[in-house]
């Protein structure tokens, strides 16, 4: 598992395009500055509380954000295949909302879930 900064900024890049922000926007998502995501993008990997905030923020984890890869103890990769249809309807229709609407929506799941116990 290797950490490269030219990839880590490449990852940030995606998900900032995958949440459809700019990056004023995404600053404001990140509770950052818009020099701080420009730094990100190029040569500075952002601290730790920022990254745990992409990665709830875009549905991803800390360590897909820093290595490329995935921890599948974490990914359900024993949920039934008819569920991912209904999972990426849900994506698509939470990608269409405004960019401070998917954090809160984002931060509601993530309360259900801590809340139910799963």
């Amino acid at each position: 598992m290797e950490v490269n900064q030219n990839q880590i900024s490449k990852r940030i890049f995606y998900l900032m395009q995958a949440l459809g922000a700019n990056q004023k926007t995404f600053a404001r998502l990140l509770g950052v500055t818009q020099p701080a995501i420009s730094k990100y993008l190029k040569d500075r990997i952002p601290p730790p509380l920022v990254l745990l905030r992409l990665a709830r923020a875009a549905g991803t984890s800390m360590e897909w954000i820093l290595t490329g890869e995935s921890d599948l103890r974490n990914q359900g990769i024993a949920e039934p295949a008819a569920s991912y249809g209904t999972k990426l309807n849900i994506e698509q229709k939470i990608s269409r909302l405004p960019i401070p609407l998917q954090a809160s929506i984002n931060a509601l799941i993530d309360a259900i879930i801590e809340n139910s116990g799963f």
